[in-house]
């Protein structure tokens, strides 16, 4: 059995990760609007997990579950489309100072009236 252990610093992303942070921020008008949003990866991810009944430790730019596994959400690209319609790329980076130290991440791609609703379906897919 493995013991507990407590993450104090921030995991290394994978080299081959293309992801660029944690926080994100998009703007844009159309015929009837003008927005400006900024999102939190992990907090974002957090809700979605939240959700599904698994509360991790939240960190600055990473969440840790109960068993130690460190969950790294990263953005890679927000593509604005017509009428407030956002695609997102992310990854989430996924590591155990243990078993994995080094990490792989997956991919997801999303689309949104807005940034966290966007980013949402993409993780909870």
């Amino acid at each position: 059995m493995i013991d507990p252990i407590r993450v104090t610093r921030v995991p290394a992303l994978s080299p081959g990760n293309p992801g660029v942070g944690s926080r994100i921020g998009a703007n844009g008008s159309d015929d009837q609007a003008v927005w400006d949003t900024e999102l939190n990866l992990v907090e974002n991810l957090a809700q979605v997990l939240a959700g599904a009944d698994i509360e991790p430790e939240r960190h600055d730019t990473w969440l840790e579950l109960t068993n130690c596994l460190i969950l790294q959400p990263q953005i890679v690209s927000v593509d604005e489309q017509s009428e407030r319609r956002l695609n997102t790329c992310s990854t989430i980076e996924v590591s155990h100072p243990q078993l994995g130290a080094h990490g792989t991440f997956e991919h997801q791609h999303a689309a949104g009236a807005d940034l966290a609703l966007a980013r949402a379906q993409g993780f909870d897919s």
